[in-house]
């Protein structure tokens, strides 16, 4: 049986959504063929083990003294749980699949520490992931694939503390008013606001500095419709899903639309009813993106949809609920899926696992008494 280690909550303002994606996960996981195993990340960025982690009611409380701290160490593919200045071993982990929204979980960090201890991970690798988690590097990368993105003007903290105002003239000279501002690094809609003059773009860069260091203004389309597509390697071939469109009432996609907590999210209609050329395009960007970055796991892209034109919004390489819900009837399929993703992540590892890693060097048996200390 298999030891699988999945990653929930972490330092970023997006942990209660994490915390459902990896609750969900874990629990979907056959039990015959796997032992799954809930790491907790707490905001302080430590770890921790316990079965409780598998419960979602533990997480209105999250009383960590029914847990066990633990951690991880380079160049060991074993969990360690931690008592006082003692490590001792929990399991070896066969595999690991990050649940981490936003922050440094979704941004490589936690793909890199995986891979430096050399465990197959079930989810998107270190580059596809940064990539993935600035707004501004995504789009700057897509442009090198011909990917039809909305017209934007990053900003940054410092240079609009500076210079608030040739920032303000530079987003209106160049996109015009509305806009969406938005946190370069930040998900789930939070600190997401629509300016529709440079007073607001003033109110709502300064909301968006609270969460990141780094904003983007897009130009806002007016009508456009939010959709969403899916993919994942299933070992051999890319799959995609259909195309979804989450709808909402609102001038932007909301948290609320999204998540909605006792209100239960916003409408979703899937297929979505949009012209089947624009759906092709749509599925065939995704398998493009996804092959050429190098992908692994399952990966959202949203796009919007105006005018008759396709822009492909953000790529969340940590979707909420892994985007289950675009490949699969009902929850009890999850489980298949998961099944080839570990086999995928696995399969990946191997390869890389076979290649040259060292090099017949004599350069350490040179003179280098000259090097200056």
């Amino acid at each position: 049986m298999k030891n699988v280690l999945i990653f929930l909550g972490g330092t970023a303002p997006e942990r209660d959504v994490s915390v459902i994606t990896g609750v969900l996960t874990a629990n979907s996981f056959d039990k015959e063929l796997f032992n799954p195993i809930v790491v907790f990340m707490a905001g302080d960025g430590k770890l921790y083990v316990g079965k409780d982690l598998f419960n979602l009611d533990f997480y209105k409380t999250k009383d960590l003294k029914k847990c066990r701290q633990a951690t991880l160490v380079v160049g060991d593919d074993r969990l360690f749980v931690v008592k006082g200045k003692k490590i001792s071993p929990y399991c070896v982990a066969d595999c690991a699949i990050n649940c981490l929204h936003g922050g440094d979980g979704e941004g490589g960090a936690l793909s890199g520490l995986l891979k430096s201890c050399f465990i197959p991970l079930a989810s998107p690798d270190i580059y596809p992931s940064a990539l993935s988690i600035d707004k501004h590097f995504t789009k700057l990368a897509l442009k090198t694939l011909g990917i039809n993105c909305v017209d934007y003007v990053r900003v940054k903290r410092d240079g609009f503390f500076a210079r608030g105002e040739s920032v303000a003239r530079t987003v209106g000279l160049r996109l015009g008013y509305p806009v969406i501002v938005k946190p370069a690094t930040l998900g789930s809609s939070i600190g997401i606001r629509r300016a529709n003059d440079e007073n607001e773009l003033f109110a709502a860069l300064c909301g968006a500095f609270e969460y990141d260091g780094k904003a983007i203004c897009e130009k806002y389309l007016s009508g456009a419709r939010d959709l969403n597509c899916a993919a994942y390697c299933d070992g051999e071939k890319i799959v995609v899903s259909e195309v979804e469109e989450a709808v909402t009432a609102h001038d932007i996609l909301t948290f609320d639309d999204k998540y909605g907590g006792s209100k239960g999210g916003g409408a979703r209609r899937l297929p979505a009813d949009i012209p089947e050329e624009n759906s092709a395009e749509i599925k065939e960007t995704v398998r493009k993106i996804y092959s050429e970055y190098d992908f692994g796991g399952i990966v959202r892209f949203d796009f919007l949809l105006a005018d008759g034109k396709v822009y492909l919004n953000e790529i969340n390489s940590v979707p909420g609920s892994l985007a289950y819900y675009l490949f699969c009837d009902k929850i009890s399929d999850f489980s298949e899926i998961l099944v080839k993703l570990v086999s995928d992540a696995e399969k990946r590892r191997r390869e890389e696992r076979g290649r040259i890693h060292d090099f017949p060097s004599a350069v350490l048996s040179g003179d280098w008494k000259s090097i200056k200390k």
